[in-house]
């Protein structure tokens, strides 16, 4: 209908109250009610609050609102009560590539799987049944939490009638093959089932049902919002998109045209039943723009302001009948009282070890946002696939749902590494949950290379709480001495083994600490060398302490957080009684800017005893981030060039991002190996190193390429590296 025609008949209405728009029998007394529908469309969909910002302002109130996917999220979350403007700047806040994605930030990521995360590039799941296919690309987790974050306020309203604004969005149920038009239930649930996208999204399971995309079978619901009962529909459409002839179509863009065909043939239906249809042109824009959101939001509000005079029109005349735009004071509680906790979906994993990553407790209020961060850290500690939560009213409060599905199976894992100190290796890693103890987790990892090792390490995982485990570990080394004139006079292999028993406690996925004992076995044995001597052996027992803190967003050319590390040792044999090894770094980096950053840090380690052996003393030199021999990297020394039995330094790295994840780096080190107070300035025992360095972030780990120089003796010394450590 065209809207000049139904402006007419508005008039009509006015003189007339016994008139009823589209033969629907209103009582008189009745206005007619405005249906906004809003279809889907990913990105495109942001579109949708560009123009309604245009309705709002000239007037025109929305008293039912119908979507689809995307247009089911941005009306879903008006209907809530969030304003128009609040929600435009609320996307304009997010990191879409994060939200849209399943991913895992480092900074956030439990201390106990930082490791394995940097170091293996590729990871597959292994289990009795093979290899399996997703059901989808991407699970849904950050996006989910998120919109029952949002509509958290609203968790008692069950009616979507009894919404600020009448809501209704539309999904497809693939296992009765029907369409499912949601009126009711849990707001956040219905909008994440009307935009699972086939494939892209798995789908969410709903009474039992899987739901997918609403799109599927109508992207533009004109019916159901005139059967909700609106008499005036207004309709903002970003769905199909007419092709220019120089298109080039993409995945993407062909997949959509695909699963959305049918919708396509019932939307040209719909139109017919539109009184004031807004079809922005969004200029090629696609369903996977999301950082274009403010373009998005401009194309929409200058689409509806071309049709200006047509939308005053209506606004006139709905004014006329008696319908004004009232502001919606809708009370949205900042915090919301928790009567109860509920944990669903827990089969090998402990509530006791959940429940200590939780930073609130039930008869409290708590704030939507800390709901979402609680199942975001029972997320981080990798045991699970999925964690979201829900809220469902519970007397005067609410209870809290987590709705946990845990990891099942084993992964193998493979990475890749090289760098000039260490040369290459290749890394392959076995990983088991639950084996035999539930909370458990037993990695095996075999390196291969010139420099060969292996790691097995097996832990129980209570959270907070002491729990025991055990490591075994043995790396080989070729290690070099050198002339004063920097050449090499003689190579050994050395080897270096522990075992360790232990105890240990994680902290809120940040902190990890360990006590207990250990036994190291070292050998040397010459290959070339002036004196000729056989292996050389020697074995220690004793006691250790550590604790590791990571909360750097990544290992190479961090930017944000710290770190944290510190080792304690009390061991001895029959000739060494005892030797006392201490050592603890702490790194933070600071952003300036979104290019300029710098990265403190400060090291001190001491070693005493009546005498010291080779394995404790502090090895220094060489650029490589392995460091199970004692090693300390320091800039303008080979790897292990010097030693001694103390080091304190600081290092101060300036960094620059010259474009996208490629990094110029330039860092200085000032320190001293003296013992003693009164020693520290003296220039016998200071060492010092710039660097500068040149480095690439890839999917694979950094590639990074350095020349650094000593203060204290000649020549420069180059480093390439390719890859994580292990």
């Amino acid at each position: 209908m065209k809207t000049g025609l139904f402006i007419v008949l508005l008039l009509c209405f006015n003189i007339c109250l016994g008139f009823s728009l589209r033969g629907q029998h209103s009582p008189p007394h009745d206005t007619p009610k405005v249906g906004l529908v809003l279809s889907g469309g990913g990105a495109k969909g942001f579109a949708h609050l560009g123009a309604m910002k245009v309705l709002q302002k000239e007037g025109i109130p929305f008293d039912i609102i119908g979507g689809t996917s995307m247009g089911a999220i941005v009306g879903g979350l008006v209907a809530s009560g969030i304003p128009v403007d609040t929600l435009i700047n609320l996307i304009r806040r997010q990191d879409w590539g994060y939200l849209l994605s399943d991913f895992i930030k480092r900074e956030y990521l439990s201390i106990t799987e930082k490791k394995d995360r940097d170091r293996f590039m590729l990871s597959f799941p292994v289990s009795k049944k093979g290899i399996t296919l997703p059901a989808g690309i991407i699970r849904g987790q950050h996006i989910e939490n998120l919109l029952h974050t949002l509509t958290a306020p609203v968790y008692e309203i069950r009616d979507f009638n009894k919404l600020p604004i009448q809501f209704l969005c539309v999904a497809l149920d693939i296992d009765n093959n029907k369409e499912i038009v949601f009126h009711h239930g849990d707001l956040a649930d219905a909008m994440r089932a009307s935009m699972s996208i086939p494939s892209v999204f798995e789908p969410i399971v709903i009474n039992g049902n899987r739901m997918v995309d609403g799109g599927v079978v109508d992207n533009f619901p004109v019916r159901n919002v005139l059967d909700a009962g609106a008499d005036i529909i207004i309709g903002i459409d970003v769905g199909h998109q007419k092709k220019n002839p120089e298109y080039k179509p993409n995945l993407v863009s062909v997949m959509e045209d695909a699963v959305f065909y049918y919708a396509s043939m019932v939307r040209q239906e719909s139109l017919k039943k539109v009184d004031l249809y807004i079809h922005p042109d969004l200029k090629g824009l696609g369903i996977s723009n999301f950082t274009d959101f403010d373009s998005l939001i401009a194309y929409g509000e200058e689409a509806a302001r071309a049709k200006l005079p047509e939308i005053r029109r209506l606004a006139d005349s709905l004014y006329r009948l008696g319908r004004h735009v009232q502001k919606r004071h809708s009370d949205r509680p900042d915090s919301i009282y928790v009567k109860s906790i509920k944990m669903d979906g827990l089969k090998q994993l402990s509530k006791r070890l959940v429940n200590s990553s939780l930073n609130f407790h039930a008869m409290q209020w708590v704030k939507p946002s800390d709901l979402q961060k609680g199942a975001e850290n029972f997320y981080a500690s990798n045991y699970f696939e999925k964690v979201t939560f829900s809220l469902v009213p519970e007397g005067d409060g609410a209870q809290v749902i987590f709705h946990f599905r845990e990891k099942e199976g084993n992964r193998f894992n493979v990475g890749f590494y090289y760098d000039s100190d260490y040369k290459t290796v290749f890394s392959l890693n076995t990983t088991f949950l639950n084996i035999p103890i539930k909370g458990s987790k037993l990695s095996m990892t075999g390196e291969l290379g010139k420099n060969p090792g292996l790691d097995i390490n097996y832990f129980l995982d209570k959270g907070a709480v002491m729990a025991p485990g055990f490591e075994i570990s043995g790396n080989f080394l070729e290690a070099y001495n050198y002339d004063v004139a920097r050449n090499r006079t003689a190579s050994y292999t050395y080897f270096i083994s522990y075992l360790r028993m232990f105890l240990q406690s994680r902290f809120n996925n940040l902190v990890l600490f360990r006590l207990g004992g250990e036994m190291n076995h070292t050998a040397i044995q010459p290959r070339i060398s002036e004196i000729n001597f056989g292996t050389v052996r020697d074995n220690f027992w004793g006691i250790f302490a550590d604790i590791n803190m990571d909360t750097r967003n990544r290992p190479v050319f961090p930017t944000t957080g710290v770190r944290l590390r510190g080792v304690g040792k009390v061991s001895s044999n029959r000739y060494f009684h005892p030797v006392n090894y201490l050592n603890l770094e702490f790194q933070k980096p600071l952003s300036f800017s979104n290019h300029f950053s710098m990265v403190n840090e400060i090291f001190g380690g001491i070693t005493s005893g009546d005498s010291i052996p080779f394995q404790y003393l502090y090895w220094i030199g060489g650029q490589t981030d392995f460091t199970n021999y004692g090693n300390v990297p320091f800039p303008g020394y080979k790897l292990l060039e010097i030693s001694s039995k103390s080091l304190f330094f600081y290092r101060m790295d300036l960094q620059y991002k010259l474009i996208k994840n490629l990094f110029i780096g330039l860092n200085g080190n000032i320190g001293t190996t003296a013992t003693n107070i009164p020693d520290v300035l003296n220039n016998r025992y200071m060492i010092t190193g710039v660097e500068i360095s040149l480095g690439y972030l890839t999917p694979i780990g950094p590639i990074k390429v350095s020349l650094s120089k000593a203060g204290e003796i000649s020549g420069a010394v180059g480093y390439f590296q390719i890859g994580f450590a292990f």
